[in-house]
């Protein structure tokens, strides 16, 4: 005779509900227990069943409709920290948490009853064990962003901060910085650069990419070189650095600065080396955006570290060339490097982040599709992009920083302009040959070039090139960008007066901002007006000075950047102009930017200002006087752009 299994009652097994038999414990599907409970269908797994579910578990609420079921990857916002990876079954507002890949399509959470489908854990399940993950909880950055790279409508990332968090534990020592100083690096870094570069790390140790989009002024030069340097034997592979063609040889000096110990090649000009075999031998390469273009090939054929991209806001656009040849590159991590990665829409940011991690926005189509150029779909990709974005602002970070922050810009003239500069220093030479006594007038026109041609008053004069054709200029341009984004104000010097004028001219017809001339021609009386006017208007402005005349008596605090677009002689002269701005009542740190073109006359000019400032710290405030040792002059006319030269 057969004995007949015999219901007994319902019981909980961990948070799944099961019935209990005079044979044992019985599974059920979330289908057999909506009938018995809401539709008197009582029978399960054959079995005849004596009471609704509800009757012996009286505390548990049971839900009779299936719900939905996603997977969540919730961002740390704070340091230390890891992402978490949870099953949320969601209902109404609320969610449920679960802690493991369910085994049955129902559980007990919090005292209630939920079904789901079981396909969509199944498919959840899947997702997890291509990225490498078999359990919920702790998991590591590239899992997170590898589930996300999905694409499915089963994972959304939430809470996220502005950025992804470190996790110091992985690492031997909590800041990196002893081993840093072991490989040379010679940089005191900023509590917030420090939090900068541990955040770089972090995003390099898992060979994803980011978009380091520190305000300007917060360094984010020496964030890279730190990061860099810390992975070199490491990886034991070269990086590459990509850059305007004027910022080139400030990349070098910086680099020589702080990390003496990593060997740098500049990529440029006609006489560059055409063999990758030979980039391989140094640490870092640094190219421009244009000569990247030319020789996207042969560096392509390089297994690079890192790629990074300065001013990457050049790469906005995702159908010019340089942009398409940037995202060749084979590299382990992407760092792009602006202060303004929006500029006119968000689309700016999809062509960054396309290089930075090219799955993380999906293709153009999609992200033109779900974002539109507004403040709602500005927040919503802030969820989606933020984890990988680190944008401090100077306000935020001001107990970190020094009051004044000095930026000595090195740039570089192209070779055209090069090969022009030559020609006006070997007339120079010639005219000081006729005239020693004349020897400072004549270097004038070597300053009045590296200001802008169009002001030189020989072939260049009335030539009708345009503003940007100076790549002094170009920069300039990139740095009122920032400055405009920021919403802030600033004073330019120059004491050339053609330039004031030419740059007045272009502000108000390019950037359509308030722009006003500071200089000997405006009356006395009437200077304060025109500072009142600057300090009183709300929003960005620009007020062009004559070093002389706009350096002394006047208090400008609502600017707090200062522009030295050509340098000066005399130590005093320059400070005596920052001091417009960085003075009593100046409410935000102040940054200085000093612009000048490597090996030409105006880098021996800032030796010389250097050598005076040192003297006048360590003995006797510099002279005002403007004579030139002769030692200085003989430099200025011999130093040439054009290597091999002289």
């Amino acid at each position: 005779m057969v004995e007949v299994m015999e219901f007994r009652r319902w019981l909980i097994f961990g948070n799944e509900i099961k019935f209990e038999s005079s044979h044992g414990s019985h599974s059920v599907t979330a289908q057999e227990i909506v009938r018995c409970e809401f539709k008197n269908q009582m029978l399960a797994s054959e079995i005849p069943i004596k009471a609704k579910p509800s009757q012996d578990l009286k505390e548990i609420e049971f839900e009779q409709f299936l719900w939905d079921i996603v997977l969540e990857i919730e961002i740390p916002e704070e340091l230390p920290g890891e992402p978490k990876l949870t099953l949320v079954i969601e209902k109404f507002r609320e969610r449920v948490e679960l802690e493991e890949f369910p085994k049955v399509d129902h559980v007990v959470v919090n005292d209630r009853w939920f079904s789901f489908s079981l396909d969509g854990a199944h498919e959840i399940k899947e997702l997890c064990l291509n990225v490498g993950i078999s359990t919920l909880g702790p998991i590591t950055l590239k899992q997170a962003f590898a589930l996300k790279s999905k694409d499915s409508d089963l994972v959304r990332i939430i809470n996220t901060s502005q950025s992804i968090s470190p996790r110091v534990d992985d690492f031997q020592d909590d800041n990196g910085l002893d081993r840093l100083k072991s490989l040379g690096f010679k940089a005191e870094l900023y509590p917030y650069q420090l939090d900068g570069f541990k955040w770089l790390r972090e995003v390099a140790s898992e060979e994803l990419g980011c978009l380091l989009a520190d305000q300007m002024g917060l360094g984010k030069t020496i964030q890279a070189i730190a990061v860099m340097t810390y992975f070199k034997d490491e990886w034991g592979q070269p990086s590459l650095i990509v850059c305007p063609n004027t910022l080139m040889e400030n990349w070098r000096r910086e680099l020589y600065k702080f990390s003496p110990k990593l060997t740098t090649l500049v990529h440029s000009g006609s006489m560059r080396n055409p063999l990758p075999g030979n980039l391989n031998n140094y640490d870092v390469i640094i190219t421009s955006y244009g000569t990247l273009l030319q020789d996207k090939y042969m560096l392509n054929d390089i297994e690079w570290g890192f790629v990074i991209l300065d001013e990457a806001q050049a790469i906005k656009n995702p159908n010019v060339q340089r942009s398409q040849a940037v995202k060749l590159m084979n590299r382990k991590c992407a760092i792009a490097i602006t202060g303004t990665p929006v500029e006119n829409r968000l689309l700016d940011l999809w062509s960054i982040m396309n290089f930075a991690y090219p799955d993380l926005l999906g293709s153009r189509n999609m992200f033109e599709s779900l974002y539109d150029d507004d403040y709602y779909s500005a927040a919503n990709l802030q969820s989606v992009a933020g984890p990988l974005v680190l944008r401090r602002e100077v306000a935020e970070v001001r107990g970190d920083l020094p009051d004044l922050i000095i930026k000595n810009e090195v740039l570089s003239l192209t070779e055209s302009e090069a090969k022009e500069y030559e020609d006006v220093r070997r007339e120079v030479i010639e005219e000081y040959k006729n005239s020693p006594a004349r020897g400072i007038v004549a270097l004038t026109r070597l300053r009045q070039y590296c200001t802008h041609p169009s002001i030189l008053e020989t072939r260049f004069a009335g030539s009708g090139r345009s503003m940007i054709a100076s790549s002094k200029y170009q920069r300039f341009v990139e740095i009122l960008d920032e400055i405009i984004a920021a919403d802030q104000k600033a004073l330019v010097f120059t004491e050339f007066t053609d330039m004031l004028a030419l740059i007045r001219d272009d502000v108000l017809k390019s950037f359509r901002i308030p722009c006003s001339i500071l200089d000997g021609s405006v009356e006395p009386a009437l200077r304060q007006q025109l500072v009142d006017e600057f300090s009183n208007y709300h929003g960005s402005a620009l007020l062009v000075c004559n070093p002389r005349v706009a350096g002394a008596g006047l208090n400008i605090q609502a600017a707090n950047h200062v522009i030295h677009y050509g340098l000066q002689w005399n130590p005093a002269t320059e400070e005596q102009a920052t001091a417009r701005a960085y003075r009593s009542g100046q409410k935000l740190p102040c940054t200085v930017h000093r612009l000048f073109y490597g090996n030409t006359v105006e880098e021996v000019m800032n030796e010389r200002l250097e050598r005076k400032k040192l003297l006048a710290e360590t003995a006797v405030a510099p002279s005002e006087s403007s004579d030139l040792e002769r030692s200085d002059l003989m430099r200025a006319l011999g130093i040439t752009p054009l290597l091999g030269e002289d």
